[in-house]
């Protein structure tokens, strides 16, 4: 087995192309609204990749120990905070769609179909080229977070937490820049 000295691993890493937390967008899609505007994508100050887990159940009917089999896969839910413009038509727009899921003079239901949208997020290079992306399928707003504010805090900028639920996640399309010879 061939040993790699500490010098060999650090020039490996720092030559690497590392994925930054800081570098990434969003898309949000759902009927009525769309992001042409792109400004949830501006104002979307964090949002969570989302997770996959792989329910199981034990199998005891086997001679021996038992041992958990994968019995199908569950998602959460993914959190994702907003900055608020003066107006706060962001909190608008995510209330709208609530609106839309649960009316709030009547309290109806609308159809599952009409009120689920998309939210895709996708990880930037340092070029800002898209390089990776996850789409969330059937999203919709579950909670949209209380918004604190004080006295004490003249030039804090409004915020907004909102909680996505999802049917499922899967690669979004990232389109591979072409290069072109000169």
């Amino acid at each position: 087995m061939a040993q790699v000295s500490l010098t060999q691993g650090l020039a490996a890493l720092s030559s690497s192309d590392f994925s930054y937390a800081s570098k990434y967008e969003t898309e949000i899609t759902f009927q009525g609204v769309t992001n042409k505007d792109r400004n949830l994508t501006i104002r979307c100050d964090n949002i969570t990749m989302p997770g996959r887990n792989l329910r199981t159940v034990m199998n005891g009917n086997v001679y021996g120990p038992p041992h958990e089999m994968v019995q199908g896969t569950t998602f959460g839910e993914i959190a994702a905070t907003f900055y608020l413009s003066s107006d706060m038509r962001e909190l608008k727009t995510f209330h709208e769609w609530q609106d839309k899921i649960v009316n709030p003079d009547t309290y109806d239901l609308n159809y599952y179909k009409e009120t689920v949208g998309v939210v895709k997020i996708f990880s930037l290079d340092k070029s800002e080229n898209r390089t990776f992306g996850i789409e969330l399928v059937e999203a919709f707003p579950k909670t949209i977070d209380p918004i604190q504010v004080g006295h004490a805090s003249p030039n804090t900028i409004n915020k907004v937490g909102v909680s996505f639920q999802y049917r499922y996640w899967k690669h979004a399309r990232v389109a591979v820049a072409s290069v072109v010879a000169t």
